[in-house]
């Protein structure tokens, strides 16, 4: 990661550090996400509208981080249908 320093701002007199390209909420967010998403208290398609994302790249950001990308062969059915029905 790329870690920038604190910088002056005329309006509040900082800027708060930043982590990569999304700063500390943005690395907030996706670590709360992973964290639920482990637990099994929200679904890949529930990570996905947290962040914005389309389901190749929420399954591309659980594999990334750790993410336990378990479905059922159901599962992939209905996520399918589901992606078919949206186009």
């Amino acid at each position: 990661y790329d870690i920038k320093h604190p910088t002056a701002d005329s309006d509040r007199g900082f800027t708060a550090p930043t982590i990569g390209e999304g700063g500390l909420e943005r690395e907030a967010i996706e670590g709360v996400a992973i964290k639920l998403f482990n637990a099994g208290y929200i679904s890949s398609r529930q990570v996905a509208n947290m962040l914005g994302l389309s389901w190749y790249e929420t399954a591309a950001f659980l594999k990334q981080n750790g993410g336990l990308l378990a479905m059922t062969i159901e599962e992939v059915r209905q996520e399918a249908a589901s992606i078919l029905e949206n186009q």
